[in-house]
C-alpha cells in the first residue's frame, strides 16, 4: 500500500508528477535531495509518510489519508543519493499521473517518549475518520 498525507483532502484530484516545492539541504547548504525528477511522493506506511513532511513536532497534528484509487500502481524506490532520508520515510515515487483515494483522517506526532535519540522517532497515530476499508 503507497500513503500519501496532506491537511487537504483530495479525494478524486489527479496529481500529476513534479519536483517537490522545498528541497532538502544538508547543514553545509548541499542539496541533498533530486531536484530534477519529476514524481507524485508517497510512502509504504504512514508513519513513513509523517516523517517525510513533518520535522520536529511534538504536536498533534491532523492529516488526511490518501492511497492511489488503482491498485498495483507501479513506483520507484529512490536511493539515498536522490532522497537522504529514504530509508525513514519508506519514501516511493509514482512517475505518471495519479488519482487519489482519501481513506480517512488521523492525527499524529512524534512519540519522543520512546526514542528521543534517533534521527526520526517512533510516530504515534490515532485514526480520527475512516472513509473506506483499505485495500
Amino acid at each position: 500500500m503507497l500513503y500519501h498525507l496532506s491537511e487537504s483532502n483530495h479525494e478524486g484530484e489527479v496529481f500529476i508528477p513534479r519536483v517537490p516545492l522545498s528541497t532538502a539541504y544538508a547543514l553545509n547548504g548541499e542539496i541533498v535531495e533530486d531536484v530534477d525528477s519529476k514524481r507524485v511522493c508517497f510512502s509504504t506506511t504512514i508513519s513513513g509518510a509523517y516523517r517525510a513532511i513533518q520535522f520536529n513536532s511534538g504536536k498533534w497534528l491532523e492529516l488526511y489519508v490518501h492511497v492511489p484509487y488503482r491498485k498495483n500502481i507501479k513506483f520507484y524506490r529512490p536511493t539515498e543519493d536522490e532522497v537522504y532520508d529514504c530509508k525513514f520515510t519508506n519514501e516511493v515515487w509514482v512517475r505518471r499521473k495519479v488519482k487519489m483515494k482519501c481513506i480517512g483522517k488521523i492525527r499524529a506526532k512524534y512519540d519522543y517518549n520512546i526514542c528521543s535519540r534517533q534521527f526520526r522517532p517512533n510516530v504515534k497515530i490515532k485514526w480520527i475518520e475512516k472513509y473506506t476499508e483499505i485495500r
